[in-house]
């Protein structure tokens, strides 16, 4: 997830970067990145050469999902890291471990008991199972939805897309990974949001948007497999932005990844 603290001007330090090393890597360059610290109406970054040239200006916008489905999404998820945690509390088991998990909030019961009571359930199923990968001296491992099926019944595997315990050096008070319950959105969803987010930008007046580019900042990173990245370089490519490029990034993306053109 992003961190909206390490912010010296509009773009985040770790978008910045990210979206350098991309382009680096993606052009052969070897460009280093300029934040503006102050508020530009055209211009929120810019890359530089060695000599210190400008070669691209950069514009950045961050297309934020909407805040009371995010708000409710982290008082349900707030609810699974804590449960979890009293659950392994209660069990007396070693705290040598981390437990984190990962779901949707369309995934959980609407209900607050009824979703307490599935992390509950995927507690007990799952308590042996990190005892025994203990004894076997396994370092890491990652429940599929399959393992989870097999384990704790059809309810709990579709309700956790994943689970992982990672086993550590030393016992800790607390378990539960926090940043590992993560907020999530379904296919099309980051798509749209970053169209909207585009169009929106676009209707802004720019002297000359041609020859900027755009950086969407994301709270939650596209992937491949679900179709988003395909899905938005295919809607782009039917109502091209007037921009020069579009490139989009969030602190999941291993790295930026540009959208337009294509």
């Amino acid at each position: 997830m992003s961190n909206r603290t390490e912010r010296p001007g509009d773009v985040p330090v770790w978008l910045a970067e990210l979206f350098r090393d991309s382009y680096n890597a993606f052009y052969g360059t070897d460009y280093i990145e300029e934040i503006l610290e102050e508020q530009h109406t055209d211009v929120d970054m810019r890359l530089l050469d060695s000599d210190g040239n400008m070669q691209e200006e950069i514009q950045h916008l961050l297309a934020d999902p909407d805040w009371g489905l995010r708000h409710h999404s982290e008082i349900a998820f707030f609810e699974i890291r804590e449960t979890l945690q009293k659950a392994v509390d209660k069990s007396g088991l070693k705290k040598d471990f981390f437990l984190s998990v990962l779901t949707t909030i369309d995934n959980l019961p609407k209900k607050k008991h009824a979703r307490i009571r599935l992390v509950d359930d995927l507690w007990t199923c799952l308590e042996e199972r990190i005892k025994g990968l203990r004894l076997n001296g396994v370092k890491e491992h990652g429940f599929d939805y399959f393992e989870l099926e097999d384990l704790c019944g059809e309810l709990i595997a579709n309700a956790f897309t994943k689970v992982r315990v990672k086993f550590i050096n030393k016992e800790y008070e607390r378990n539960v990974a926090g940043p590992s319950v993560a907020f999530c959105v379904q296919d099309e969803w980051i798509k749209t949001l970053t169209l909207e987010a585009i169009q929106k930008k676009a209707d802004k007046y720019y002297s000359n948007p041609e020859d900027l580019i755009l950086l969407v900042e994301l709270q939650n990173g596209p992937t491949s497999e679900t179709g988003d990245i395909p899905g938005i370089i295919e809607a782009l490519q039917h109502e091209p932005p007037v921009f020069k490029e579009v490139w989009i990034g969030s602190g999941s993306m291993g790295g930026a990844v540009r959208v337009w053109p294509s």
